[in-house]
């Protein structure tokens, strides 16, 4: 009789872990509509587990310059950093495959936004040691990115490959319909 009282005890308290799990996710979200000091555009970050470095920073759509974009210009820019193993390990637009990345912009594996079996790619392209990529605000990137049942997964190379699985992304909507064209 115990085992049966334990296991009725599990299957409640398993639903409780994995909205735990999925919460904590979310907890590594920040939104910011500006710097504290009036400057900046809206900008969506997703940090590591433990909070300690920025794995994906998204902002209203980069200038032709790189600057960053203004609330309703109708795109997003992503910046991925995955550390200097996943760049130096990847030879495509490598020095002579050298292993070391290159100095200049190069192409990597394109992103891609993923929820409940719909899916949107778009290209990428390392700078600096940062892959970056943009994409246009659409009807169907608002329907992927809005929060629902089901987790969002972003696809950016790393060293578990797998995608990163972001949770709800709460943050990461609201950018994007805050960049979208008015």
């Amino acid at each position: 009789m115990k085992w049966l009282a334990a296991a009725v005890v599990m299957m409640s308290a398993a639903p409780a872990f994995a909205q735990t799990e999925t919460s904590s996710r979310d907890l590594q979200w920040i939104f910011r509509d500006r710097h504290g000091d009036g400057s900046g555009s809206p900008t969506a970050v997703f940090l590591s587990w433990n909070y300690a470095e920025v794995i994906l920073k998204a902002e209203c759509k980069a200038d032709e310059f790189g600057n960053p974009g203004k609330a309703g210009n109708g795109g997003i820019s992503l910046y991925y950093y995955p550390g200097s193993i996943m760049l130096n390990n990847d030879t495509n637009g490598t020095e002579n495959g050298s292993g070391k990345a290159a100095d200049g912009e190069r192409p990597f594996e394109p992103f891609a936004f993923s929820r409940s079996n719909r899916s949107i790619s778009f290209p990428a392209t390392v700078i600096r040691q940062v892959v970056v990529g943009h994409i246009a605000v659409t009807p169907k990137l608002l329907s992927i990115l809005k929060p629902g049942t089901d987790d969002l997964e972003i696809e950016a190379a790393n060293e578990m490959d797998e995608p990163w699985y972001v949770g709800q992304a709460e943050p990461l909507y609201r950018l994007a319909q805050t960049c979208a064209e008015k």
